[in-house]
């Protein structure tokens, strides 16, 4: 559906105004700096306590992570994506001019939010290398064993005979 030109502009609306609000907006960051403490989210379905959810760090964080996912499957090559996906020059600038913004919005969310910006670069990172590997038909991701390093170890073992202390059938015995 996003791709029908109406659903488009619906879309880009709604994430043009979350971004205005949550950088208009205060934050309390609520968040826990402790790393020994867990937090588990709490989203309230009241209108009337949207306001503290809107100051709630991680609901920000959840709201604008599933933005940049949404983003990251749109501009990325997946394999399986429908053709009628394909993205103008225009559509590819807002998401890019976008998804700088979020990311400078999870920045000035407390706390610690540079590191969390890292962290979730770093998670997209690995989920677009995982696409990519998912589109070359899950290849082997064992390596293939390094032939120097082979023709070294055999060198070794035939050149290390007296120190042995079990005969080696490479070994020749002069008797």
């Amino acid at each position: 559906q996003i791709s029908n030109d109406a659903h488009w502009k619906k879309m880009e609306d709604t994430v043009n105004e979350i971004c205005r609000i949550f950088e208009n907006y205060k934050h309390e960051g609520s968040c826990p700096v402790a790393n020994e403490e867990a937090y588990f989210a709490k989203f309230l379905t009241s209108e009337r306590l949207l306001t503290l959810q809107i100051s709630d760090s991680n609901f920000r964080r959840h709201i604008l992570v599933q933005i940049l996912t949404l983003f990251q499957y749109l501009t990325g090559d997946v394999k399986f994506k429908p053709n009628k996906l394909v993205l103008s020059e225009p559509r590819k600038f807002w998401i890019r001019d976008t998804t700088n913004k979020i990311y400078s919005i999870l920045s000035d969310t407390p706390p610690e939010g540079d590191k969390f910006v890292q962290h979730i670069k770093s998670i997209l990172k690995y989920e677009e290398k995982w696409s990519k590997w998912k589109n070359e038909g899950c290849p082997s991701l064992s390596k293939a064993p390094d032939k120097t390093l082979q023709a070294k170890q055999k060198k070794e073992k035939s050149t290390d005979c007296d120190s042995a202390l079990i005969p080696d059938p490479h070994c020749a015995v002069i008797v």
